[in-house]
């Protein structure tokens, strides 16, 4: 899986996560509701350190890192 999000990062994702293997798919889903935390998000080094903000949101800083990056159009 590391490898797997290396592999992508190379190719131009500036960020992946991961989310717990033990949830089921919900592909089929309109919401899901998010009872736990239990996910990991990897940042490539061509991360715009300088251009975040990263004491704005005092919790969720990763959701708030990844809003803000997906608004300066990098992929995840």
């Amino acid at each position: 899986m590391i490898d797997l999000f290396d592999s992508w990062m190379d190719e131009g994702f500036t960020f992946v996560g991961a989310d717990a293997a033990w949830s089921p798919p919900t592909r089929d889903k309109d919401f899901r509701t998010n009872s736990r935390l239990s996910g990991n998000v990897f940042y490539s080094e061509k991360l715009p350190v300088d251009q975040l903000d990263w004491t704005g949101l005092p919790v969720s800083e990763d959701y708030y890192v990844a809003l803000q990056l997906l608004t300066q159009d990098y992929q995840n």
